[in-house]
């Protein structure tokens, strides 16, 4: 007989769908929307992408991609029993693209950077470099996603040696 998903977890679910959805892919579409609205917000915009080389638009659309690809990973994983296989990928997609958008989001677009950034602006006959170094940062949120994929692994092997409550 197959189980029914409470709806407490439907709810639970619901809520954690729209939060995600909301933050990574409804911010970044708006913040796009409107920056090729305003009629400011491209001017400046291109000059960050010839003087600096950070495209600010195509960091918000990655982020909206792999927000809405974790966003639907994250439901899957919320819906589904802790012992299925289809739990435990989900679980791992959602991390793994969590991890993409915040070294996409902390290396200005660069996900290789690991948040270490060396750039040069050059106005006229003047270069200005600038480093950001995010590593820290970028180091701890790895050590994170590792973490979580341990327990969701170790969680994934004990609901299957449990036997199944009915």
């Amino acid at each position: 007989m197959k189980s029914m998903v409470s709806k407490r977890k439907i709810l639970a679910a619901s809520i954690g769908f729209i939060f995600n959805a909301g933050v990574f892919v409804v911010l970044p579409l708006a913040f796009l929307y409107y920056s090729q609205q305003s009629s400011a917000i491209p001017a400046v915009l291109t000059q960050l992408k010839t003087m600096v080389g950070i495209d600010v638009n195509s960091i918000a659309v990655t982020v909206a991609i792999a927000g809405a690809v974790m966003t639907g990973a994250s439901l899957i994983a919320d819906l589904t029993e802790s012992r299925s296989f289809v739990n435990l990928a989900a679980k791992i997609a959602s991390s793994l693209l969590g991890l993409f958008i915040f070294l996409n989001l902390i290396g200005l677009g660069d996900v290789a950077s690991m948040g270490y950034l060396v750039k040069t602006i050059s106005i006229e006959q003047q270069s200005v470099g600038w480093i950001l170094d995010l590593k820290f940062f970028a180091s701890a949120m790895v050590v994170i996603v590792v973490a979580e994929l341990i327990v969701s692994l170790l969680e994934y092997l004990t609901s299957k040696t449990e036997k199944p409550t009915e």
